[in-house]
């Protein structure tokens, strides 16, 4: 093994703050769900939307199959990057009924976003390790 090949990462991600956020708005989550006007199964993706590591298509055709079964729901892709428009064309072809892109947030409106999710989905191709895992 050459010298300094491994090496000690920090924890990016402070999860006394998310934990303090989730205690507060789980508790407030039908409310936040009904004011923001989210319907049925709200699924969340969070990250860059980068197609070649990221995957977000088979989520959104995943989301596609679902809508054309009858199951209602609620796509959050939350973050920016160069594929956003080609995922929003996906979506049209897809007939998801309601799927937003609220762009990059700050920390306090991704614990929101977290909070009123069903689920969080990370369709990553590769990636070594997916941060929003531990804020989730």
């Amino acid at each position: 093994m050459l010298p300094g090949a491994i090496f000690t990462a920090p924890n990016a991600t402070d999860g006394e703050y998310f934990r303090a956020r989730a205690a507060e708005l789980l508790p407030r989550r039908e409310s936040l769900r009904r004011d923001a006007g989210l319907r049925g199964l709200v699924i969340l993706f969070a990250g860059r939307l980068v197609e070649s590591i990221k995957g977000v298509s088979s989520l959104i055709r995943a989301c596609g199959r679902l809508e054309r079964a009858g199951i209602p729901l609620t796509l959050l892709a939350t973050g920016e990057g160069p594929d956003l428009e080609p995922y929003k064309r996906l979506c049209r072809e897809e007939g998801l009924r309601d799927a937003r892109f609220p762009g990059n947030l700050t920390h306090a409106d991704l614990c929101r976003h977290y909070a009123v999710a069903d689920v969080l989905v990370l369709p990553s191709r590769h990636e070594t390790w997916g941060f929003v895992l531990n804020e989730a």
